[in-house]
């Protein structure tokens, strides 16, 4: 199928149900209080990031992250909840299978 698709300029894709963890129903690629400019380029979007974080929280998580490293231990649990701290809408669906193991 490659082989006849590429001369093409095409290439197959599968799609198959969301069923892995850290898939979204959709994906989007800002947030609510930014600007999206999706007229500057033929197919291409521009957010404008308007999106403050408090510096007080920005160097806790990054100073949390650095220690995880140092240390090298830290689980999955830690990272999203160090995630959803700095971030409020910041969503992840757990569904204990990965993509790995899916393809």
């Amino acid at each position: 199928m490659v082989r006849e698709l590429k001369p093409k300029d095409q290439w197959p894709c599968f799609f198959s149900a969301s069923d892995t963890t850290g898939e979204k129903e959709y994906e989007e690629f800002y947030v609510e209080n930014e600007k999206v400019d999706l007229n500057r380029f033929e197919s291409l979007g521009v957010v404008k990031n308007s999106v403050s974080v408090e510096d007080a929280k920005l160097d806790f998580f990054l100073s949390e992250i650095k220690t995880m490293k140092q240390s090298m231990n830290w689980t999955r649990t830690e990272l999203i909840h160090l995630f959803k701290e700095l971030l409020p809408s910041f969503t992840h669906y757990e569904k204990d299978k990965f993509l790995d193991g899916k393809m």
